[in-house]
Parts: structure tokens; C-alpha cells; sequence
């Protein structure tokens, strides 16, 4: 019997998955790893077969950029270029009619008003 629970959601996840394979196939990368830049050390990219979605990605608050809270989702989201031109404007109209982002997905907390 299948695992009945959902670990990630399913848009996110895809959205992952697709850009990792966009950038491997065009900048020729391994998508398993990822030398990080910062300390040259090479950590896993997100697979969501594995990983649990909200451990390593928030929305930012206005819900354009991607933020990664882990080596593996920062990682994730320099190598797949989650955070391109391209995909923030996509996410910007996704907004604008109320599919971004996906329902349950976390947030980042708004910081309080001075």
C-alpha cells in the first residue's frame, strides 16, 4: 500500500523537478549535488521523493523569490535558478489571480510593524 501521506506539494514539487532538469540539461551539472560556492562543499539538491518540502523552502513574504532554509534548498535554488527573471514575473501573475503560492505551503513570517 502507498504511503498515504503527501510529503510535499504536488505544484511545488513539479516546479522543482522541471527547473532542476531545465538547468542540468542546458549547463550540463550533475542535478544529484551541487558544489555550493560559499565553502566549495558539494550537498544534495531537493528531490521530493526524499525530502520534505517545508524543511528546506519558504515563500518570501510578498511570495516572488524562493528562499531556501537549508544547504539543500539554497543549494536547490542556485543550481535550478529558481529565483530567475522568468520565474519570479510567472509567479507575480500567478498571484494576481490567486494560484500563487500553492495552499499549505509556509510563508515567511511578516516581521512586526516598528
Amino acid at each position: 500500500m502507498p504511503n498515504a501521506r503527501v510529503r510535499f506539494h504536488p505544484a511545488a514539487a513539479a516546479e522543482v523537478e522541471a527547473a532542476v532538469q531545465w538547468y542540468a540539461e542546458r549547463n550540463s551539472i550533475a542535478a544529484q549535488a551541487f558544489a555550493t560556492e560559499v565553502n566549495a562543499c558539494v550537498v544534495p539538491l531537493f528531490n521530493p521523493r526524499q525530502h520534505v518540502w517545508s524543511e528546506h523552502f519558504v515563500w518570501s513574504v510578498d511570495g516572488l523569490p524562493l528562499l531556501g532554509l537549508t544547504p539543500c534548498g539554497r543549494a536547490t535554488i542556485t543550481a535550478s535558478a529558481l529565483n530567475r527573471e522568468r520565474m519570479i514575473a510567472i509567479r507575480a501573475a500567478d498571484i494576481a489571480v490567486g494560484r500563487h503560492p500553492p495552499p499549505g505551503d509556509p510563508r515567511e513570517p511578516v516581521p512586526p510593524s516598528s
